[in-house]
Formats: structure tokens, sequence, C-alpha cells
């Protein structure tokens, strides 16, 4: 489920990306309305990796029935974003709440499990997403 999610949010991006470059083969007005259909199809995608974010929220408040499943969905998270670095900010930001939330179900075992068996690309993706993690997400006893 959260592969296959994950993967049409993928291909929504390049079809986006597709209809922009579309945009400059055609006319003015048609150019424009290129656009907004490309804005609409965008404010879409967000929305759709926003309600995964959530839905990744959700599923990390069972922590329980969740937590054997966590680490392979960073993998595929990790896996994703290292394979097509292109992805929108405003996609990667939506669903980056999600994914701390996931991360933060993880043991020490499956971090490290996480770690190892990751690529090297992937794995400076993985440091500086649990950096993240620790500066914005996960509370430390400070003020």
């Amino acid at each position: 489920c959260v592969e296959r999610y994950l993967k049409w949010l993928l291909r929504s991006t390049q079809h986006l990306d597709f209809l922009k470059s579309r945009s400059t083969l055609h006319s003015h007005t048609h150019e424009q309305e290129i656009s907004q259909s490309t804005e609409r199809v965008h404010t879409a995608i967000v929305e759709c990796a926003r309600n995964f974010g959530r839905l990744l929220e959700t599923m990390a408040a069972e922590r329980k029935l969740f937590s054997k499943y966590a680490a392979h969905a960073l993998l595929l998270y990790l896996d994703l974003m290292e394979n097509n670095p292109d992805w929108p900010a405003t996609v990667h930001s939506a669903i980056l709440p999600g994914i701390f939330s996931t991360i933060d179900i993880c043991g020490q075992n499956e971090l490290q499990q996480i770690h190892a068996m990751l690529s090297p690309g992937a794995r400076v993706l993985f440091q500086n997403l649990f950096s993240d993690y620790r500066r914005s997400f996960k509370y430390q006893g400070e003020a």
C-alpha cells in the first residue's frame, strides 16, 4: 500500500513536469490554459501527499501494529527520494510529518537495520532526514 502510493505520487509529479514542458509548444492563450491545468494538478498532488503524510501519522499512532512495517516504509521513501531527487519541495514537505512520525516509532534496532540496508547515497539522505527529525520533530526535553 505504501509503496504503491509513493510510486503514484512519483508518476504524478513526472506527469506534472510533462504538462509544464508541453506549455512552451503552444500559443499564449493555450499556454495559459495549460498553466492553470498544471496548477490544479500540482495542488491535487500536494493534497494527496498531505493525505499520505496524515495516513502515516495515523498508522504511527498505532505503534504496536505499524512498527513492524515502519522500517519498510522508510526504506521505500528513501529509495524513491534517492532515485528521483527532482520531487517538488511542496510534495516533499507535505509528506515529511508522516515520515517523521514513522521514524518516531522505529526503535534503535530498526534504525540501525535501515542504515545498514541503504546505499551510500540513500544513507546520506537518511542522515539528513534524521537530523531534520531530531531538530524539528522529536521532543528533546528542552525549552
